[in-house]
């Protein structure tokens, strides 16, 4: 690796490392997702108010199943059912259900900015939002209406937020309990927009409330908010039982994959980024060969037959057939002598049925063969014939062995 290579390898990381820096030190952005949990301690949570419950009166129960089944399950219950939610829709059978539930002398809570248009018109109400058109900013106001709730300065929501209320109400049965503003004059709310309402329904009430985010941490935390809350529950009924909803809240806790909460943590996605960038750096520079690559050299062939016909070819040529007949001879006394241990000498008088013997090859073939070849070693020269007999009688010969 050469110095130039090192250098940028080495800025490289350098800056990598830096950007890493600067990511895992940035300060975590503040998370405004409208949970209601009762466990989530981000600003749009509901922790606080939950635990501030748990030293009430209340016989606190958290229910975890859908309205419907619950109230299936617990047909003679009693007490108050409290909803907190940014979106609240139910559908009309487990409307019907919780409705008749209220006829029994129970009490409802919701508390939310949106409704299904069931529940509104069942209650004849109407919902309209608000924002500030003379200010960059839209910040309401809230407050009571009874004399003994109504605080001297209207609790203030300090961020910009819409502003939910109820456009339409029937005066005649429903009793206005809280109100709200976008505006102050004198420290009282200078517009009187319904957000807190009671709606009687058989011996039962139901209680309503446009702005689920004045029960959160945020709101709670601040200042002496957290007088609203509890003058709010104020009109729940607390010597019963307050069942909280945990089925309709946005926040909810709901099984995910391991990468999805691995990705969804800063600290644990920078880990798990900086382990596969370190893994592919690793498999970059060990993977690489520390040496040249060996050529392959192909392997010598066996070049013995073509030799051997060229050779041949030479000889058939000249026309030396004596000489080939001679090769063959002694190459046949040596398959002989390597095959069957058989000492065979030119000075040697050759024994035919002892070979045949020996071999298992018919004694006329055997006595054939080598006469053949005492003929062919005593004479001068032979012709083209007598050397193709004497390749076929050993061919021959060697097929019966």
């Amino acid at each position: 690796m050469g110095k130039t290579y090192k250098l940028l390898l080495l800025s490289f990381l350098l800056v990598l490392g830096f950007i890493f820096y600067l990511e895992a030190s940035k300060p975590t952005p503040i998370n405004w997702y409208p949970s209601y949990a009762n466990t989530d301690k981000i600003p749009l949570g509901s922790l606080v108010l939950f635990e501030s419950l748990q030293e009430t009166s209340f016989k606190l129960e958290e229910v975890n199943n859908p309205p419907y089944q619950f109230l299936q399950e617990h047909e003679n219950l009693q007490g108050n059912y409290f909803f907190l939610n940014n979106n609240l829709f139910l559908d009309k059978a487990e409307l019907k259900k919780m409705l008749n539930w209220v006829q029994d002398g129970n009490t409802l809570f919701l508390a939310a900015n949106n409704f299904s248009n069931a529940l509104l018109d069942t209650l004849q109400l109407e919902v309209k939002t608000k924002r500030s058109l003379n200010k960059v900013k839209t910040l309401p106001y809230f407050n009571f209406t009874h004399p003994d709730l109504k605080a001297d300065k209207a609790f203030a929501f300090n961020r910009d937020r819409e502003l939910v209320f109820f456009s339409k109400i029937d005066t005649s049965k429903h009793k206005i309990l809280g109100l709200a503003s976008l505006a102050l004059k004198d420290d009282k709310l200078k517009d009187s927009l319904v957000n807190f309402l009671e709606a009687p329904f058989g011996e039962g009430k139901i209680l309503l409330h446009t702005n689920p985010e004045l029960f959160s941490n945020y709101f709670m935390l601040s200042e002496n908010n957290y007088r609203y809350a509890k003058n709010a529950l104020a009109y729940l009924s607390p010597q019963k039982s307050l069942f909280w909803d945990n089925y309709y809240k946005s926040g909810k806790a709901i099984q995910t994959s391991p990468l999805y909460i691995l990705l969804n943590n800063r600290y644990l996605k920078w880990a798990y980024y900086t382990i596969i960038l370190g893994a592919f750096l690793f498999i970059y520079f060990e993977g690489k060969r520390k040496q040249k690559s060996i050529p392959v050299i192909p392997a010598l062939q066996n070049r013995t037959y073509e030799y051997t016909r060229t050779i041949a070819g030479m000889y058939l040529e000249h026309k030396k057939h004596k000489a080939i007949a001679q090769k063959q001879i002694n190459q046949f006394y040596a398959y002989l002598r390597e095959e069957f241990r058989l000492e065979i000498n030119k000075d040697n008088k050759i024994d035919a049925s002892k070979i045949a013997a020996q071999t298992g090859v018919e004694i006329e073939l055997t006595q054939k063969l080598f006469n053949l070849i005492d003929t062919i070693v005593s004479a001068q020269e032979i012709n083209q014939n007598q050397l193709q007999l004497l390749t076929q009688t050993i061919t021959k010969f060697k097929k019966q062995i």
